[in-house]
């Protein structure tokens, strides 16, 4: 059983690092204005090129928002439009939660009950990718080695919430 918790733990600890190097790995692109004879990386379309921007720099964007967003709350200006704001860069913050579980994990050992919020972090992280692809994040018109970290990112997800899963199932079948 202690081999067992052992090669648990450095699956957590893979995983984990795995994830750091998704959110290095280029999510999204910010397009430059390059005229269409000229050469670039990544076309995005027309006129435009996409300079790379990797998870971190998109959630350090996000927390830096959030001040502003803050400020805007308390002294209630445009609160509706502030509020939905502050509701999409707090989705954006939840794609951390898998690594903060993870982390968890690997800290204070596995029990149940973090099995299962682990699971869940998981889940909502997948779904949470999955949204903000389908909503506008232009990564399906974008080859998919110029933003290799948030497929990377999605990919670790779906191994983890399977192996996961197993896990899961396979500790209850055993007490």
């Amino acid at each position: 059983m202690k081999q067992i918790n052992s090669i648990k733990q450095s699956w957590h600890i893979g995983l984990l690092l795995l994830m750091l190097l998704a959110l290095i790995g280029p999510w999204a692109h910010d397009a430059v204005n390059v005229p269409a004879e000229y050469p670039c990386e990544v076309r995005l379309y027309g006129d435009f090129c996409g300079i790379p921007l990797s998870g971190v720099q998109i959630f350090s964007m996000m927390v830096s928002g959030l001040a502003g967003i803050g400020m805007r709350l308390m002294t209630g200006t445009e609160f509706t439009q502030t509020l939905r704001k502050f509701l999409f860069v707090l989705s954006y913050l939840l794609l951390l939660l898998p690594i903060l579980s993870d982390l968890l994990l690997v800290l204070r050992g596995e029990r149940q009950r973090w099995q299962l919020l682990h699971v869940a972090a998981k889940s909502l992280a997948l779904c949470l990718v999955a949204g903000f692809i389908l909503l506008g994040l232009p990564v399906l018109s974008i080859p998919p080695w110029a933003s290799w970290g948030i497929w990377l990112y999605i990919g670790l997800m779906l191994f983890a919430l399977v192996f996961e899963s197993l896990n899961l199932f396979q500790d209850k079948t055993l007490t």
